[in-house]
């Protein structure tokens, strides 16, 4: 069972990556970049914004495969 603070960063991982998403497919649509006069502006990086979706992508994992257990660690004792 999760508790609320990590439920709560799971939703928070989730609607960030939606609007990652978003952001990768107005990129990908053209959508990138627009002027007005003189200036240029621009939405955002597609190797910035996949990299930030790849990392939610493990945090989610992360989170949802967690369960609540903590990791196990072996301790192998050594005469030296």
């Amino acid at each position: 069972m999760m508790n609320d603070d990590k439920l709560e960063r799971l939703q928070r991982y989730k609607k960030q990556r939606e609007l990652y998403l978003q952001a990768e497919e107005e990129i990908l649509t053209g959508a990138q970049s627009y002027s007005i006069g003189s200036r240029t502006v621009t939405k955002g990086s597609l190797a910035e914004i996949a990299k930030m979706i790849a990392h939610l992508d493990s945090q989610i994992t992360k989170l949802e495969n967690s369960g609540g257990k903590r990791p196990a660690f072996r301790v192998i004792p050594r005469d030296i």
